[in-house]
């Protein structure tokens, strides 16, 4: 898909936007047969009273992201949003979702933030809306969407419905500065030099961390390809590089600079070489980086403020897990790519391995 440099879109579907646990509780308790009546029966009786939906996992980084638009020049890069629901135009859901988004997005008519798009796709898939309208990044709250948006082309990142709580406090936080924490394998970055690890891991005999350090120093000079979400991040540094402009000009404090973003790899020793070249060839400008060495990325989620909006983006379920469980004050998203997503069955890279670990160096290098 081709992308312009010039714009900058996120993708949303209504379930991070907004917190429909209870209705869909409702849809799946029903008997079968009955599923439907209950659901459009739950959104009849909030219509009734007037009710909205409360705020889902990613509303209040919907709103800090919006603000931006009055906060960097449009020529430089405009913001467009867009929204997803399988609600038809009919559907009961779909007024309680107009009513929702007129309650939280449309204050007045000095504070519109209405999203640029919005898809009612009536039952279908919503990967398509998205990617027709160019969606760098689409967030949504289920496994099965990120799969089906990422197999489509489309980078996505699942961040979900953890607790009414978190919801709330992401909301409290929306007129806050946003934190971005990227991990650099299979999400800046592709996936290739991961693949030596994981398939180190069923050679017999060798050291997966020394076997993933060797790959490293023998291509230090080689920028890797860019990951799922390596364009986004691109889009992302010419914000990141415009504040910073402004702080060294005196025109900003570092404290009041609205978006940042930080790379948040295990990597440490003579692999960082292998992110500073790639980072470096492809223009990519970020905030802070840190190489972890191989600990615990929950250690440094947990140094973050959090008055912030932090969102930390990451391709391994375990790192994913450990920030939820530790880290109440981060929103983690799980990004997909094809070792995650099951596309690379590591074959050709566990072959490599094997024939590099038996034959003699002068017969391998030939």
């Amino acid at each position: 898909m081709t992308t312009n440099n010039k714009v900058l879109t996120f993708g949303f579907t209504a379930g991070t936007l907004f917190d429909m646990k209870e209705c869909e509780a409702v849809y799946e308790k029903s008997a079968v047969g009955e599923k439907e009546k209950y659901y459009r029966h739950y959104f009849k009786q909030m219509n009734g009273k007037k009710e909205v939906f409360k705020p889902g996992p990613a509303l209040g980084l919907y709103i800090a992201l919006h603000k931006l638009k009055g906060k960097i020049p449009e020529d430089l890069i405009k913001l467009r949003f867009g929204i997803t629901t399988r609600f038809d135009t009919i559907h009961e859901g779909t007024t309680t979702l107009f009513n929702s988004l007129r309650h939280y997005l449309l204050l007045s008519e000095n504070e519109d933030m209405m999203p640029d798009y919005i898809s009612l796709t009536n039952g279908m898939e919503q990967a398509s809306s998205h990617k027709m309208q160019g969606a760098d990044v689409v967030f949504t709250s289920s496994d099965k969407s990120a799969k089906e948006y990422y197999s489509n082309g489309v980078a996505a990142i699942n961040i979900q419905n953890i607790s009414e709580k978190q919801n709330e406090e992401m909301y409290q936080n929306r007129n806050n500065n946003i934190s971005f924490i990227f991990d650099f394998d299979g999400v800046v970055a592709d996936h290739t030099s991961e693949m030596v690890y994981q398939a180190a891991k069923r050679v017999e005999g060798l050291n997966p961390i020394n076997e993933f350090r060797k790959h490293e120093i023998i291509n230090s000079e080689k920028p890797m390809g860019l990951g799922p979400l390596g364009e986004f991040i691109k889009k992302t540094s010419v914000i990141v590089d415009y504040f910073h402009n402004k702080m060294v000009n005196n025109e900003v404090s570092h404290e009041d600079i609205p978006l940042k973003t930080q790379i948040l790899t295990a990597r440490g020793g003579a692999a960082v070489f292998r992110v500073a070249k790639t980072l470096s060839y492809n223009g990519i400008k970020v905030s802070k980086a840190d190489f972890a060495d191989g600990r615990e990325k929950y250690l440094a989620l947990n140094m973050l403020k959090k008055e912030d909006l932090n969102l930390f983006l990451e391709d391994s379920l375990v790192h994913i897990e450990g920030a939820r469980k530790y880290n109440e004050h981060v929103m983690a998203g799980l990004v997909f790519n094809d070792y995650n997503a099951g596309k690379d069955n590591l074959d050709a890279t566990v072959a490599f391995l094997k024939a590099k670990n038996e034959l003699p160096p002068s017969e391998f290098l030939k």
